[in-house]
């Protein structure tokens, strides 16, 4: 039987809501004749926490060395991917889909290997891109092979440093919808109420970009 072609995929750490759809990818790619191998950054960082067993992952992968650069704002984390070339040497992959603009963009671009983008970035007003990194990332979007964004915003991103937009899909950023709706049943059975009182029930950071503000007005609203 001839060896599967293979696709790897970069990112930064596992986490529970990638890993099935890692999983989910990795069954579907399986079925079009190519194997996915999924490179890691790091384990985790300060902000990450999650307790994850990588013996329960349903799809190939591997992890570097974790070296990062963190800052005082641990959303600014930057993983060095330090490895990753003899990575690549060793899994002679046909094609690279890496998470956004990191280093490992860079040094895949570097090696001539084609690649595609997924990006979930967008033009925000709580970060400003300087010239240097806008210049940066459009020489990247210039030479990748094509794009996966999370949505139309992160899509007129990609168009807005140069993407072709015949060469970028939406693939919606998701969680593993079933387990969601499992645990959320078994939420329910537990509080529910003999006044017919609805429960709303919020997971995020609180931080100014989740908007969480607009959360409250909807709660003071309702009451």
């Amino acid at each position: 039987m001839d060896a599967l072609r293979k696709i790897v995929l970069i990112t930064n750490i596992p986490t529970p809501y990638r890993v099935p759809l890692f999983e989910e990818l990795s069954r579907m790619l399986q079925v079009r004749g190519f194997a996915l191998h999924v490179v890691f950054g790091g384990k985790g960082y300060a902000r990450r926490n999650f307790q994850i067993d990588p013996s329960t992952f349903g799809f190939a992968h591997s992890f570097l060395d974790g070296s990062k650069v963190e800052r005082a704002d641990v959303e600014k984390t930057s993983f060095l991917y330090k490895g990753l070339g003899k990575a690549l040497r060793k899994l002679k992959p046909e094609l690279v889909i890496v998470s956004g603009f990191s280093v490992a963009t860079i040094k895949v671009f570097l090696r001539g290997i084609p690649y595609i983008v997924w990006n979930g970035g967008v033009r925000s007003p709580y970060r400003k891109d300087g010239f240097l990194k806008k210049t940066l990332r459009k020489i990247l979007v210039r030479s990748a092979a094509g794009f996966v964004c999370y949505g139309s915003r992160a899509r007129s991103y990609l168009i807005e440093l140069g993407a072709d937009p015949a060469r970028i899909s939406v693939g919606i950023n998701t969680v593993d919808t079933s387990f969601f709706s499992r645990e959320t049943e078994k939420c329910r059975k537990l509080t529910v109420k003999a006044d017919g009182v609805k429960q709303l029930l919020s997971i995020s950071y609180l931080s100014p970009r989740k908007n969480i503000t607009l959360l409250i007005e909807l709660a003071r609203q309702l009451r």
